[in-house]
């Protein structure tokens, strides 16, 4: 009886592991994910089937994915660069870059690379922790999304954007900064949202815009350019009456 008491965590964790959304991990709970493209320090790449994603199948318009594996590094600088999120505070509106500078150089310069690696009927899913300050009282800041290509489209659909990881032990841990929930396709807000700054197409769902989803159009690549940041830009806050977008 002693002995099933004490195995009870074992197992826990076993099925914690087991049921992760994107790790779907093999008979033992110590083997890598089976999903896994690439990682490194502060960066994962993984597949995920379209059955996975709620609702996928009846909001994404039916035909095969074609991922853009022809882009460039400096393309999907151009396309992912100069996104900007909205998130709301007790103070007003604070707006920043969805991706510092260092964390956007690594996307741009493994996307070109992990997308030959995704099978066509799959969609990549990105985790990031990033620290854009470094400093000793500094914490690490999580985002994740879907990617995948369809005709001419990029679709990027955002879960968390730049949220504290407040336990550092969390940021320390492959598995438990990569362990995340199934990021929804439909309106669903959790204070933050991707800015409109004028060249974001966002998918409307139920004739509402996701402000978590932007659509890229590949046939006008030169309208994404890449605006270069001010060294040392501050993060903008403002008040709830000038709400970026509005």
């Amino acid at each position: 009886m002693k002995q099933t008491f004490k195995l009870l965590p074992f197992l826990f964790v076993f099925f914690l592991v087991q049921c992760s959304w994107v790790h779907e991990k093999g008979i033992f709970f110590w083997s890598k994910s089976k999903n896994l493209i690439y990682n490194s320090e502060e960066i994962a790449y993984f597949r995920i089937s379209p059955s996975r994603i709620d609702q996928f199948e009846d909001i994404v318009t039916s035909g095969p994915l074609t991922h853009p594996v022809q882009l460039s590094s400096e393309q999907w600088k151009d396309l992912l660069g100069n996104l900007k999120y909205v998130k709301k505070s007790s103070l007003g509106f604070f707006t920043d870059h969805i991706f510092s500078d260092g964390e956007l150089e690594i996307i741009a310069r493994d996307l070109p690379y992990i997308l030959k690696s995704l099978p066509e009927d799959k969609i990549l899913v990105l985790i990031s922790k990033y620290d854009d300050i470094q400093s000793v009282i500094s914490t690490e800041e999580l985002t994740t999304a879907l990617l995948w290509g369809e005709k001419n489209k990029v679709h990027v659909v955002f879960g968390k954007i730049k949220r504290e990881i407040i336990d550092k032990n969390i940021g320390l841990d492959f598995s438990l900064w990569t362990d995340i929930r199934q990021i929804s396709l439909t309106n669903v807000s959790d204070g933050t949202e991707i800015s409109d700054t004028g060249s974001v197409q966002f998918q409307t769902i139920k004739n509402i815009p996701n402000r978590k989803w932007a659509i890229f159009d590949l046939e006008q690549l030169d309208q994404y350019k890449f605006k270069p940041r001010k060294r040392n830009e501050i993060r903008k806050l403002t008040d709830e009456n000038d709400r970026p977008g509005s």
